[in-house]
């Protein structure tokens, strides 16, 4: 009985050795194609400067500070022209 166990333990271990030495080429072709697609995802550098930010259009400017009484003012001239307009009582 040990020695069938062992035999098998034995086989087991000889079959994985063989296997990695058959997989290799497999698992190298695989990293070098994850490899690649990696690098795929990301633009060089000439692409890269072609979408850069910029950054001056990011701050708020001279005009920009007082948006909140523009969007009050905006809000309280539509409310005052809604009320002009003669309401028709919808159908349910």
């Amino acid at each position: 009985m040990w020695v069938a166990v062992a035999g098998v333990i034995v086989g087991l271990v000889i079959a994985w050795k063989v296997l990695t030495r058959l997989l290799r080429p497999l698992r190298l072709w695989m990293e070098e194609r994850r490899r690649l697609a990696k690098e795929a995802e990301i633009a060089d550098a000439e692409t890269m400067a072609q979408y850069k930010v910029d950054d001056s259009k990011l701050h708020a400017g001279p005009g920009q500070e007082d948006v909140e009484r523009k969007i009050r003012e905006a809000l309280l001239e539509k409310k005052l022209t809604d009320q002009q307009r003669p309401h028709h009582p919808r159908k349910p």
